[in-house]
């Protein structure tokens, strides 16, 4: 019974952070008569603090005396890849029957990996995938962890293999046990959990950069910490387009815009087709006013963006226009911050039943005219990232002219 009442509570703290987003959506479905408008996308589009693009659309949308109530539905997840998006669309097209999608999606195609084994072929993996549902199970592993931490090993023949033992745990288990952590008055908590799993294990690249992610911004903020992990990250995988990008972000913030110009041009010597790499270059030379060089990075990322397109993203992207139009849903397809929309178009064949928004000129213009910071709060897609409540209510704004141009005429 104490496990059943445990278990339920576990959930319950899960549920709160989950719900909070359904909650504002059912509340914009209580109004008879609306047009629904349904958002997809990560953390670019689900962006829980106030301000996000799809919240602001709707206040800007409801503005315009069209006759029209309009009620928008965010439905972006952080992290997710289009995989996830696809999975998730007939189900939510069905419970909330939206009038219009739009869509904004696809980056973390680019540099992002599942490290879940899905396989459900064998009883193992699903034995493991069965516990991994359970909270309680996740708290005892979590307790476990805490206990190994409290242990000293001597580094003599039979604590090496006593280690090693560690090291094998499953760490797919320590990626779920950090999901207890996510409110920001535990962060320390999952410092904490990090860590160790870099001392168990120092060659865990993805525990490094989740470490990193913690001190980029936040209570917790540290660039001379940023600076220092993705160091190791590049030592350890030299390769890594994300740690390059992180690098330069945490000199460029201090001002330190040589290293962040020399980090990103040792990061697209290694890297072929490093799109991201060419943007924060881009951005770098956009902010120190050297348009000339600004211009020239862009169009490599631009031109790099045009002829190449991830076989997935490709797949997800054109599977769910078929769904949605056929459907006889309207299909908003929006291209990220300073990105060409023709790359967009080319990927779902210049399809005129779909509405497209490029974000290509706004956003450089308002680059030239403001500094990075005050459009964007980092850097993590390279040529572009998390946007500001500024840049968000721009590209709310651009969203909300081309609908009521192309879909309200």
């Amino acid at each position: 019974m104490f496990f059943i009442i445990l278990e339920i509570g576990l959930r319950m703290a899960g549920w709160i952070i989950v719900t909070r987003q359904e909650h504002r959506n059912k509340i914009s479905l209580k109004q008879g008569d609306s047009y629904v408008i349904m958002c997809l996308g990560e953390s670019t589009t689900a962006n829980l603090g106030p301000g996000n693009y799809p919240e602001q659309l709707e206040e800007i949308l409801n503005q315009y005396a069209t006759g029209t109530t309009f009620k928008i539905l965010n439905k972006g997840v952080a992290g997710i890849t289009t995989d996830r998006i696809l999975a998730r669309l007939e189900y939510g097209l069905e419970k909330y029957k939206p009038n219009m999608v739009i869509t904004m999606m696809g980056v973390n195609d680019e540099q992002s990996s599942d490290h879940y084994d899905l396989n459900r072929s064998n009883i193992i993996s699903q034995t493991k995938l069965a516990l991994l549902r359970f909270k309680v199970y996740k708290l005892g592993r979590l307790l476990w962890l805490h206990f190994l931490k409290k242990c000293e090993f001597n580094i003599d023949t039979t604590q090496k293999n006593k280690q090693n033992d560690i090291r094998a745990v499953d760490t797919k288990t320590y990626y779920e046990l950090l999901k207890l952590y996510e409110d920001e008055e535990m962060i320390a908590n999952k410092i904490d959990i990090l860590e160790q799993m870099i001392k168990i294990d120092p060659f865990n690249v993805h525990a490094y950069k989740l470490l990193s992610n913690i001190y980029l911004w936040g209570r917790y903020k540290n660039m001379g910490e940023v600076e220092r992990i993705n160091k190791i990250i590049l030592e350890l995988y030299p390769q890594d387009k994300g740690a390059y990008l992180q690098l330069a972000y945490s000199y460029e913030s201090r001002l330190k815009t040589q290293a962040a110009k020399d980090i990103l041009a040792d990061g697209i010597s290694k890297i072929p087709l490093y799109k991201q790499g060419y943007g924060a270059l881009a951005h770098i030379y956009t902010d120190n006013k050297e348009y000339d060089n600004a211009s020239k990075y862009f169009n490599k990322a631009n031109s790099i963006e045009k002829k190449y397109c991830n076989e997935n993203l490709y797949y997800n992207y054109n599977r769910l226009k078929h769904i949605v139009l056929e459907k006889g849903i309207a299909l908003v397809c929006v291209q990220y911050p300073v990105r060409s929309v023709e790359s967009l178009k080319r990927m779902l064949g210049y399809d005129e039943r779909v509405i497209f928004v490029d974000n290509e000129k706004i956003f450089k213009k308002a680059l030239q005219e403001n500094s990075y910071d005050a459009i964007f709060v980092d850097m993590w897609a390279g040529d572009f990232g998390h946007c500001t409540r500024k840049g968000y209510r721009m590209l709310a704004q651009n969203v909300a002219d081309v609908i009521l141009k192309e879909a309200f005429k």
